[in-house]
C-alpha cells in the first residue's frame, strides 16, 4: 500500500492535474485571491472532516504507549534518502534487497518532474512573470524533497510530532502530488506575445491548440508504463467467509503485530507487558472469560459481543468481587450492573476493564462512550460534512470571459470537471467487479509465510516448490495432547525422487526468533507422492498455539516455495494446531508465589551445547491470575559474576499468566545463550524470579545449583601472552577508565596448551596507590578439568573505593600455581585511568530544614516542594554522615494519614539510579529531584513520607528525627501535608 501510495500516486495525480490545468486554460482569467481562498477552504474542510480521527490520535497520546513507535528501526534518522533518492532503472523496481528499495523516486517520474521544472524556469525567464499556481507547485516540490534528505535533520530533531512519521521517505507521497502539479503547470497553458494567458481553443493554430493534450497523453502513458510494468501484485486466495476475527488475530500473532501496528503502538498504557497472544488463540475451545481481581467469581456468560458494547451474566460469591473483563480499558468505557452505573478502570498488569460486582447473579453491561475531546472532534467532522453537502448545492457563478471578478466559469470547464469526476467514479466502481472470486474447499491447502503472505490463505494449484507441489495435507488432529504423536499426511505432485521434507513443530516464539532453537520436534523424510510424517509431541510442550513448518530440500540444497509472481518465500507454515493443558499438576510444589496464586513445581537446567543453557519450569495456577507477569532467569558463578540473563513472559509471551487455567500442568521452557568460553563447573546458581513487569515488584524467587558440563574448544585461539603453567592468556577485555566508587570489571580468556598447573591470578593496579585482588582463573571452574585446546573465559572485578586517588594506573597480572608460586607475569600495555568525581560539600538553600537520619549514615538535611498539575516535584537534599558503602534505595510515599497506606509512590536510587549511595563519601551533599504522579489519587489530605531500605532484603534503614528519636515504621513524615482536590 505504501509503495503504491508513494510511487503510483503520481500516475493518479498527473492526469487530474493536467486535465484541471487544461480546463483552466480553456476559461477566462480567475480572481486569484478568491481561488486561493477556496483552496484554503477545501483544505480546512478536509481537516475538519477527519478531525474525529486525527484529534484523538494526536491529543490523547498520553493514554497510550508510543515509545516503540519512534525507536530502533522506526527512528527517522536511519531512513533519509541521499544518493538513493532516485532509482537507477527506468522501469520502477518494487523489490527490496541489497541496494534496491521501492521507497524512492522512480527514474521516469524524476525525469518528468525535472523536465517540468526546466520548462517553468524557462517560461519565467522569458515572460518575467510567475503564476501563483506554479510557485506553489515548485515550493511544495522543493519542501517535500528537502524533507526526505538529511538536510532536513534539524527539523526532524526539534519539531514535535514529526518523528511519528517514522520514515522521511514517506514524504514521497506529498512529493508526487507536487511533482504531478509541476508537470501539469508546465504544459497546461501558453502565453501570447504580451505574456497574457491564451486558451488553446482561441489559438490560431489547431496543432498548437492540441499540443497540451498530446503532451499530457504522452506523459501519462510513459509514467504509467514505467510505474506499472514491473508491478506484480500477488493474489491472496481466501473467501470472504474466512476473513474472520480469529484469522486476523492469527495474523497478528504470526507477524508479531498488534492490530494495525508493528510494535504495539497505541496500546493503552496500562497494558504492560505487551501481549503476544490472546484468549481465543491460546485456547479456541474455551471462550474468553472474566477473571476475579478481588473476591470470587462463580460463573460468567457473555450474551452480547459487539465492538463497542458487551453484556455479561455473572454470578459472584458472598462478599462481592471486582471482576476483570477481557477487553482493554480505555477512557470512555462505561459500565452498569443491573442498569446502575458503576466505576470502571484498568486491571494492573493486563489493562482489562474491571468492574465491582455485588454478591449474587447480575447483568453487567460495558459500552464505549465518548470523552469530551472525542465528542467535540466528531461534532466538528459532522458539521464539516454538512457544510460540504450544503456547498455542493450552491451553483457556480458565471462571469465574463475576460475581466470579470470571481471564479471564471465556462461550459467547457463544466464538461471537463463533470467528465473527470465521472471517470473517477467509474474506476472506483469497476475495480471491485474485476476482483477475482474464490470459494474455499476444505482446509487442506492452507499455508502462511512471513516473507510474502503472512495471512493464512489457500493454494488452489498447490504450493510450488519448483520440481514438486504440495497439493494437500491433513492432520490426525489439530488438538494435541502432550506425549501423543501427531500424524501429518501430505500429497505431492511432480518429481519427488531425491527430495526430502523437514517438518518441525515449533512455538511461535521460534518463528519470531525470540526463542533461539529449532522447536519441540523435527522429522526429516524422503518425499513420495503420499508422504506420512509422525511428529513426536514431547511431554514438556507448553499449552497454546503451535506452528508446523515444512521445508523441502533437493540435492543442491533447500527449495523455497514460489509465488506466481516469481517471488521466493522463506519457511512455509501449515495451518496451526493447539496443545491442550489437560493434565493436573504435580503434587510436589517447590514454591508458592503471588499470595498463593502461582505454584512452581519443577526447575530443571541442562546444557545441550557450550553456548546454550536450557531451563525448564513447571507451573500451575491455584486461582486464575489476572495480570501478565514476567520471568527473570539469572545465571551466576560462585563470586556473583553474571553469565546469562533472560527477561521474558512465560513461554516468551505465548504462555501468559493472565490466561492460565486453574489446576493444570503448565510446562515452560527457556533457552539462555551463553557467551563463548563459558567455563564448566558445578557451582553455578540459577535464580528464577516471577515479577510484575510494570513495577519490577518481585512476586517470588527461587535459586537452584546448576552444573555446566560443556567446554568451548578452540585449539587455534590466538595467544596474547604465554604465561607458563600450560595456560596462556588468549584475550583480555579491560576498560581503559573507571570512576571513583565503581567496580573495575574484566574478562580474561585462557587457552589451555597442556595439563594446567596455574589455578589463580593476582591482579594489581599500581599508581598513586596500589589496589590488588587474587582470584581463580575462572571462579567456580577447576582448571585441572580443562581439556587441552579448551578456551575458557574468567571474569574478575576489583572494587575502586570512592576515596581512591585519581590518576593513571598500570595493571599487572601474576599467574600462580596451587602453592601460590608465580608461574608467569603480564603487564597490560595500556594504562587504566581512575577518574575523580565532582562532589558538592556545601548545603544549598532549601525551603524546609529537616535533619532526620537513616541508618546513621544518611541525613535528610531538607527539601524543596512544588506541584504542577498532577505531578509532585520534590527536591531532597541528602548529606552523607559516613560513606554508606552500599547501594540503598529510597522511597517517597503519598500516604493515607490514618492507615499509612500509600496511594502514590516512587522508589529509586538517587538521581534516577545514576548516583547510587555506594559511591558517596563522608560529608558529601547530594541534591536529588524526584517526581511523583498524583494521577488517579482520590481527593483528600495526605502525608508525605520518606525512607531508605536495602533493595536486596527490603529491610528499611533505621530512621531518627533531628533530636535522635526513633521514627515509627522507620519512615519520616514530612511537615508539609498534601491536599489533592
Amino acid at each position: 500500500g505504501l509503495i503504491l501510495t508513494h510511487n503510483v500516486s503520481a500516475l493518479i495525480f498527473s492526469p487530474f492535474a493536467l486535465l484541471y490545468l487544461l480546463a483552466r486554460a480553456a476559461t477566462a482569467t480567475a480572481d486569484r485571491r478568491r481561488f486561493l481562498a477556496l483552496g484554503l477552504l477545501a483544505l480546512g474542510l478536509g481537516l475538519a472532516l477527519a478531525a474525529g480521527f486525527w484529534a484523538p490520535a494526536l491529543l490523547e497520546t498520553d493514554r497510550v504507549q508510543l515509545t516503540a513507535q519512534t525507536t530502533g528501526y522506526f527512528f527517522y534518522g536511519e531512513h533519509f534518502r541521499g544518493v538513493d533518492l532516485v532509482q537507477r532503472s527506468f522501469w520502477f523496481d518494487y523489490e527490496i534487497g541489497e541496494g534496491r528499495t521501492p521507497f524512492a523516486m522512480g527514474l521516469a517520474q524524476a525525469a518528468a518532474i525535472l523536465l517540468g521544472v526546466a520548462v517553468l524556469l524557462a517560461r519565467w525567464v522569458r515572460s518575467r512573470r510567475v503564476r501563483w499556481i506554479e510557485g506553489v507547485a515548485l515550493a511544495g516540490l522543493a519542501l517535500s524533497t528537502w524533507m526526505i534528505t538529511p538536510l532536513s535533520r534539524p527539523l526532524w530533531d526539534h519539531l514535535p510530532l514529526l518523528p511519528m512519521v517514522q520514515f522521511p521517505w514517506r514524504f514521497l507521497s506529498i512529493q508526487s502530488l507536487f511533482g504531478a502539479l509541476t508537470i501539469g503547470t508546465s504544459v497546461g497553458y501558453r502565453r501570447d506575445a504580451e505574456g497574457a494567458e491564451v486558451s488553446p481553443r482561441t489559438s490560431s493554430s489547431r496543432l498548437r491548440g492540441k499540443f497540451p493534450w498530446v503532451v499530457a497523453v504522452a506523459l501519462v502513458a510513459a509514467l504509467s508504463a514505467a510505474g506499472l510494468a514491473r508491478l506484480r501484485p500477488d493474489y491472496i486466495p481466501i473467501s470472504a467467509e474466512e476473513f474472520t476475527a480469529e484469522r486476523l488475530q492469527l495474523y497478528e500473532l504470526f507477524t508479531g503485530n498488534v492490530g494495525s501496528t508493528i510494535r504495539y503502538e497505541y496500546l493503552p498504557r496500562e497494558v504492560v507487558p505487551r501481549p503476544w497472544t490472546g484468549p481465543s488463540l491460546f485456547d479456541p475451545d474455551r471462550p474468553p472469560e472474566p477473571r476475579p481481581l478481588e473476591g470470587g467469581l462463580l460463573a460468567a456468560r457473555e450474551t452480547l459481543h459487539g465492538p463497542i458494547r458487551r453484556v455479561w451474566e455473572v454470578t459472584v460469591e458472598g462478599g462481592g468481587a471486582r471482576v476483570a473483563f477481557p477487553l482493554y480499558w480505555w477512557p470512555g468505557w462505561r459500565a452498569a450492573v443491573d442498569g446502575e452505573p458503576v466505576d470502571i478502570g484498568p486491571a494492573p498488569d493486563s489493562g482489562w476493564a474491571t468492574v465491582p460486582v455485588p454478591p449474587g447473579q447480575h447483568t453487567v453491561v460495558l459500552w464505549l462512550g465518548r470523552t469530551p475531546l472525542r465528542a467535540g472532534a466528531e461534532g466538528v467532522s459532522v458539521l464539516a460534512a454538512l457544510a460540504l453537502v450544503a456547498l455542493s448545492f450552491i451553483p457556480p457563478q458565471r462571469h465574463r470571459e475576460h475581466g470579470g471578478s470571481g471564479i471564471s466559469y465556462s461550459k467547457r470547464a463544466s464538461v471537463l470537471s463533470v467528465s473527470l469526476w465521472f471517470l473517477l467514479l467509474c474506476v472506483l466502481f469497476t475495480l471491485p467487479l474485476l476482483a477475482p472470486r474464490y470459494e474455499a474447499h476444505g482446509e487442506g491447502d492452507l499455508t502462511m509465510d512471513f516473507a510474502q503472505m503472512p495471512l493464512l490463505h489457500h493454494n488452489p494449484d498447490g504450493l510450488d516448490f519448483g520440481p514438486v507441489r504440495l497439493v494437500e495435507y491433513d492432520y490426525s488432529t489439530d488438538r494435541l495432547v502432550p506425549g501423543e504423536p501427531l500424524r501429518l499426511t501430505m500429497e505431492w505432485s511432480g518429481a519427488t525422487e531425491g527430495l526430502t521434507a523437514t517438518v518441525r513443530l515449533v512455538s511461535p516464539a521460534v518463528h519470531l526468533r525470540r526463542l533461539p532453537d529449532r522447536g519441540w520436534a523435527e522429522v526429516r523424510v524422503g518425499l513420495e507422492p503420499t508422504t506420512e510424517v509422525v511428529l513426536p509431541v514431547p511431554g514438556w510442550i507448553s499449552p497454546g498455539l503451535a506452528l508446523i513448518a515444512v521445508e523441502v530440500e533437493g540435492p543442491e540444497g533447500r527449495l523455497p516455495p514460489r509465488l506466481p509472481s516469481g517471488h521466493t518465500l522463506g519457511t512455509t507454515y501449515l495451518r496451526p494446531v493447539w496443545v491442550r493443558a489437560a493434565e493436573p499438576p504435580s503434587k510436589e510444589t517447590l514454591a508458592t508465589w503471588a499470595n498463593g496464586m502461582i505454584r512452581l513445581h519443577r526447575v530443571r537446567a541442562v546444557q545441550p551445547a557450550p553456548d546454550l543453557l536450557e531451563v525448564r519450569l513447571e507451573w500451575s495456577a491455584a486461582r486464575p491470575p489476572v495480570g501478565n507477569w514476567g520471568v527473570n532467569l539469572r545465571l551466576t558463578d560462585p563470586l556473583g559474576n553474571e553469565w546469562a540473563r533472560l527477561d521474558a513472559q512465560p513461554g516468551y509471551g505465548f504462555l501468559p499468566t493472565g490466561l492460565w487455567p486453574v489446576d493444570r500442568r503448565l510446562p515452560d521452557r527457556y533457552v539462555l545463550p551463553l557467551p563463548p568460553g563459558t567455563p564448566p563447573g558445578d557451582g553455578y546458581t540459577l535464580q528464577a524470579t516471577l515479577y510484575r513487569v510494570a513495577t519490577w515488584e518481585k512476586l517470588g524467587t527461587i535459586t537452584r545449583t546448576v552444573a555446566l558440563t560443556q567446554t568451548t574448544l578452540r585449539p587455534d585461539a590466538p595467544v596474547e601472552a604465554a604465561l607458563g603453567g600450560s595456560v596462556a592468556l588468549s584475550r583480555l577485555d579491560m576498560p581503559d577508565r573507571v570512576q571513583q566508587g565503581e567496580t573495575l570489571r574484566w574478562t580474561a580468556w585462557w587457552s589451555v596448551q597442556g595439563e594446567p598447573q596455574a589455578t589463580q591470578a593476582e591482579w594489581r593496579l599500581e599508581g598513586p596507590t596500589v589496589l590488588s585482588t587474587t582470584l581463580p582463573l575462572a571462579p567456580g571452574s577447576d582448571p585441572a578439568a580443562w581439556p587441552v585446546g579448551a578456551w575458557v573465559a574468567g571474569k574478575g572485578s576489583l572494587a575502586i573505593p570512592p576515596t581512591t586517588p585519581p590518576g593513571s594506573y598500570v595493571l599487572t597480572l601474576v599467574l600462580k600455581d596451587g602453592t601460590g608460586q608465580a608461574v608467569g607475569t603480564y603487564t597490560y600495555p595500556r594504562p587504566v585511568e581512575v577518574e575523580g568525581r565532582e562532589r558538592v560539600w556545601e548545603l544549598p538553600p532549601m525551603e524546609r530544614e529537616v535533619g532526620a537520619t537513616f541508618g546513621g549514615v544518611i541525613e535528610l538535611a531538607g527539601y524543596d516542594l512544588e506541584r504542577e498539575g498532577t505531578t509532585l516535584r520534590l527536591t531532597l537534599h541528602w548529606r552523607a554522615l559516613d560513606a554508606p558503602g552500599r547501594d540503598y534505595k529510597f522511597f517517597v510515599h503519598v500516604a493515607d494519614p490514618a492507615t499509612a497506606r500509600p496511594v502514590a509512590q516512587t522508589d529509586a536510587m538517587p538521581r534516577g539510579y545514576t548516583y547510587p549511595t555506594g559511591i558517596w563519601v563522608k560529608g558529601e551533599v547530594v541534591s536529588d529531584p524526584v517526581e511523583v504522579s498524583l494521577e488517579g489519587v482520590p481527593p483528600g489530605e495526605y502525608d508525605l513520607a520518606v525512607g531508605w531500605y536495602d533493595p536486596e532484603t527490603g529491610e528499611r534503614l533505621e530512621a531518627r528525627d533531628a533530636q535522635g528519636n526513633p521514627l515509627p515504621d522507620n519512615r519520616l513524615v514530612l511537615p508539609d501535608r498534601l491536599e489533592v482536590p
